[in-house]
C-alpha cells in the first residue's frame, strides 16, 4: 500500500511565505480531490491550525465532509458551478458559497433560493482563457445582468483562473483581461465586490505590482521558496506478506501498489439480475410496473416515432419552457412551489435510444419523471397532469417568457461550446452515422443552436405559441404512451385507479413505432469559438460490439492519455464506442493538428504491442467495472425503462460481458488493426480558436464561426 506523509513543518514554511507574499489577503485552501490525497479533514484541520479560515472544494461530497469534520463556522466556497436542482439544494443545505459561471447557472441557483424564501451568497466566475468556465470577457454585460436579475443571491466575490507557464507572459495576459471586466462592471454600476474575497482582487495597485512581479520572474521565484527549502515528501510503503503466510509473496520494493486479493477475469461472473417487470395496460395506456420499496418513481413515456424532425424541436423548446408558464389554476412560481412541495423530482424532457431490436431503431420519447412518496401518489398525478398539459402557450405572459427563456437558452450553449465543446463536435460527427445522434444534434446540437437562433430573430412569440400547442396536443393526446411505476404492489393498484379519471387518459391512442430520419453525408467541420482551448473529434461508424470497449480502454489508458494528456497539455482525451459509431476525443486541447495526426497513429502502435496477461485482465477488469458502477434509485428505475425500451434482456447483458472478457492478445491486436482502417476515413469535428483551425484548415472542408 502507499502512504503520503506531509511534514507539517513544510506546510507552516510554505504558509508563512504566502502570507507574506499575500499581504493580507484572504487565503483559500483548496482541498479538491480528498485534500490531494492527504485526506481532506486532516488537512483542513492542519491549515486552520495555522489561521486559513477559508476553504475550497471541487464537489458537494467535499463540502459535506468539511461540515461533518466540523467546519462549521469556515467558508466554504464551491469552485464549480452547475443548474442541478439536487446539488444546488444541497450546496445550500450545506451553507457553501456557490460559483456562477453563467446567467443559466445564476438563474438556477437564485429561483432555488427564492423558493426557500432565503439568500444564497456565490462569486461569478471569469474565464480568461483557461477554458475552465465562466463568463467570457469579450461580455461583462452578461455579468452586469446576473447582478441585476439575482435578488435572492448574494454575489460576495468574483474569481478567474490564472495560468502558471514559467514565463507568466499567458498569466499577465489574463490579469489584464480580468482587469478589464472589473474595470467594465465598475464603469456601469460603481461596484466592484464585496466580502472577504475582495481582498485578494484589491484594486489597480494589486494587480500592477502583480504584472511587475511576473515580469521579473517572482511567480518561478515563488515556487522555489515554497517547495525547496521543506518539501512535501511522498513515501511509498510496499505492502508485506502476513507473517503466518509461508507462501506469500516477497514485498514489492519498487514503489508499486499491491493489492492483496487482484481481481481476475474469473471474478466478474454474469452480472446481477434486473429486477423483473410486469407489463398492462390501464386507460389507454401501457403500465410498466417494477416492484420496489420506499421511495416511488413515476415514469411516463410518450413516443414520437410518428413526429418530423422540426416538430421534435419544437417539443425540446416545450420542454424547457414548462417551468416559467402559468395554468389556469396556478402561476408557474406557485406551482413550482407545489411541485417541490409534494414532489422529489418533477422534470420533462426528451430522450434518445437505439435500441438492441433488429435493423437498431431509435426509440423517440418525451418523458415525465416524478420522484415521491407513495402517499403523494394521487397529488403526483395532479400536479404532473396540470404541469404537463394545462401550462399556457398564448398570451402576453407566454410570449414574454418565451423571449426570456429562449434568450438565456442562447447564452447558456454559447457558453457551453467554450466549456464543453467537446459534447457537441462529439454528437455532430457521429450524428452522420446514426439516427439518434442526429435527432439529439437537431434539438441541442449545432442545428439546435441555430433553430433556436432563427426564433429569435424572428421574434414572432405568437406563432410560436401556437406551433407549440399543436405539438403538445399530438403527443399527449395521440402519441402511445408507455406509464412505468417502480413502487410497491399496492401503489400499483392506487395508480390504477387514479389514471382513468385523469388527464393521462386516452382511449384512442397510436401504437409506438421507431424514429426514422435521413442521415446526412459526413463533412469535416470545425467551428470557431473563444477561450483558447480547442476540441478534437474524429468519429466513424461501427456496429455495436461489445469487446470493442476493451480495445476502447486501452487506446484511452495506454496511448491517447499519454500522448494527448501528458505529452500535449490536453485536459483530457479517451476513444469511445458507442451503438453505430466509435469515436476518439481531445477535451480543453491547446493543440488541433497535432492531435490528429496522434490519432492516426494509435492503432498502428497498439497493434504492434505485446500484451501480458496482467495487462489483459486490468483492461478488463477496469471496462466491466464501468458496467458495474453503481446508480441512485432514480437513474436505476428510468436505465431499467430504457432496457424495456431498447429490447435489453439479461441474457444479452451476460453475453456481452462474456464477448468482454474473452478478449485476447491476438483479438486486441486484430482489433486495432481494423481501428486503423476504419478511423482512416472518419468525420472530423473541431471546437477552437481562429488560430488552431487556420494551423489545421486542411483538414477541414468548411469552417463556421459560432
Amino acid at each position: 500500500m502507499r502512504k503520503l506523509v506531509i511534514e507539517k513543518s513544510a506546510v507552516k514554511n510554505n504558509l508563512a511565505v504566502i502570507k507574506e507574499r499575500a499581504a493580507g489577503a484572504v487565503i483559500y485552501g483548496v482541498l479538491s480531490g480528498d485534500g490531494g490525497g492527504a485526506g481532506i479533514a486532516a488537512l483542513a484541520q492542519l491549515l486552520r491550525d495555522e489561521g486559513i479560515g477559508h476553504f475550497a472544494v471541487s464537489e458537494v461530497s467535499e463540502a459535506q465532509a468539511l461540515r461533518e469534520a466540523g467546519f462549521v463556522d469556515e467558508e466554504i466556497l464551491m469552485l464549480r458551478s452547475t443548474t442541478d436542482r439536487e446539488v444546488l439544494e444541497r450546496l445550500v443545505d450545506l451553507n457553501v458559497v456557490c460559483t456562477i459561471s453563467s446567467v443559466d447557472t445564476g438563474l438556477a441557483l437564485n429561483a432555488l433560493a427564492e423558493n426557500r424564501s432565503t439568500v444564497a451568497e456565490a462569486h461569478i466566475q471569469v474565464d480568461t482563457g483557461m477554458g475552465f468556465g465562466g463568463f467570457l470577457v469579450g461580455e461583462p454585460e452578461k455579468i452586469l445582468l446576473a447582478y441585476r436579475s439575482l435578488p435572492n443571491v448574494a454575489l460576495s466575490g468574483i474569481y478567474t483562473q490564472i495560468h502558471a507557464a514559467p514565463a507568466g507572459q499567458e498569466a499577465e495576459h489574463q490579469l489584464q483581461q480580468f482587469q478589464r471586466v472589473l474595470d467594465a462592471i465598475h464603469a456601469a454600476t460603481g461596484w466592484l465586490h464585496t466580502g472577504d474575497p475582495a481582498l485578494l482582487l484589491h484594486t489597480d495597485k494589486l494587480f500592477a505590482a502583480l504584472r511587475e512581479k511576473l515580469d521579473s520572474g517572482w511567480f518561478n521565484e515563488l515556487l522555489r521558496e515554497l517547495f525547496a527549502p521543506a518539501p512535501v515528501q511522498v513515501i511509498q510503503v510496499p505492502t508485506l506478506p502476513k507473517k503466518d503466510d509461508e507462501n506469500a509473496a516477497p514485498a514489492r520494493t519498487d514503489g508499486k501498489l499491491v493489492l492483496d486479493h487482484p481481481l481476475t477475469v474469473a471474478d466478474l461472473g454474469e452480472g446481477s439480475p434486473s429486477a423483473e417487470g410486469v407489463v398492462g395496460t390501464v386507460a389507454g395506456a401501457e403500465l410498466l410496473h417494477h416492484p420496489s420499496k420506499g421511495s416511488l418513481y413515476l415514469n411516463l413515456y410518450y413516443d414520437l416515432g410518428g413526429l418530423s424532425e422540426e416538430e421534435v424541436q419544437y417539443l425540446d423548446i416545450l420542454t424547457d419552457m414548462l417551468d416559467e408558464l402559468d395554468t389556469p389554476r396556478h402561476t408557474a412560481r406557485a406551482l413550482n412551489t407545489l411541485r417541490s412541495t409534494w414532489l422529489g423530482d418533477s422534470t420533462a424532457c426528451i430522450a434518445f435510444w437505439t435500441g438492441r431490436q433488429k435493423g437498431t431503431p431509435c426509440h423517440a420519447k418525451l418523458v415525465l419523471s416524478m420522484s415521491l412518496l407513495e402517499r403523494s401518489l394521487e397529488k403526483a398525478i395532479e400536479l404532473g397532469g396540470e404541469f404537463l398539459y394545462e401550462t399556457k402557450l398564448t398570451g402576453e405572459k407566454a410570449e414574454a417568457a418565451f423571449a426570456r427563456v429562449l434568450s438565456q437558452q442562447k447564452l447558456n450553449m454559447e457558453q457551453q461550446f467554450i466549456q464543453m465543446g467537446n459534447q457537441y463536435a462529439m454528437v455532430r460527427a457521429m450524428s452522420h452515422y446514426a439516427v439518434e445522434y442526429a435527432l439529439s444534434e437537431a434539438c441541442s446540437g449545432v442545428t439546435g443552436y441555430k433553430f433556436l437562433c432563427g426564433l429569435l430573430e424572428q421574434a414572432d412569440w405568437a406563432a410560436l405559441g401556437k406551433k407549440l400547442e399543436a405539438v403538445r396536443e399530438k403527443v399527449l393526446h395521440h402519441a402511445a404512451l408507455t406509464i412505468s411505476l417502480h413502487g410497491s404492489e399496492a401503489a400499483k393498484q392506487k395508480l390504477e385507479a387514479l389514471l382513468p379519471g385523469s388527464v393521462f387518459a386516452e382511449e384512442a391512442r397510436g401504437t409506438a413505432k421507431p424514429y426514422t430520419q435521413e442521415l446526412t453525408a459526413p463533412v469535416n467541420e470545425a467551428f470557431l469559438i473563444d477561450g483558447g482551448v480547442n476540441y478534437d473529434i474524429l468519429a466513424w461508424p461501427r456496429e455495436r460490439k461489445p469487446e470493442r470497449r476493451v480495445l476502447a480502454r486501452v487506446m484511452s489508458y495506454e496511448y491517447l492519455w499519454h500522448n494527448i494528456r501528458e505529452v500535449g497539455g490536453a485536459y483530457g482525451t479517451g476513444m469511445l464506442t458507442r451503438a453505430g459509431a466509435e469515436a476518439y476525443y481531445t477535451y480543453r486541447d491547446p493543440h488541433m493538428a497535432e492531435s490528429y495526426e496522434t490519432f492516426a497513429k494509435g492503432p498502428a502502435e497498439l497493434a504492434a504491442r505485446s500484451y501480458t496477461e496482467k495487462d489483459l485482465t486490468d483492461s478488463i477488469v477496469g471496462t466491466v467495472s464501468e458496467m458495474d458502477k453503481p446508480m441512485k434509485p432514480c437513474a436505476e428505475a428510468k436505465d431499467l425503462d430504457r432496457r424495456y425500451f431498447c429490447g435489453i434482456t439479461d441474457e444479452m447483458l451476460a453475453a456481452d460481458r462474456r464477448a468482454l472478457c474473452g478478449v485476447n492478445e491476438a483479438a486486441l491486436k486484430a482489433m486495432a488493426a481494423d481501428l486503423g482502417k476504419a478511423a482512416e476515413h472518419g468525420t472530423r469535428v473541431a471546437f477552437g480558436s481562429k488560430e488552431a483551425v487556420e494551423a489545421a484548415k486542411e483538414l477541414f472542408d468548411r469552417v463556421e464561426t459560432l
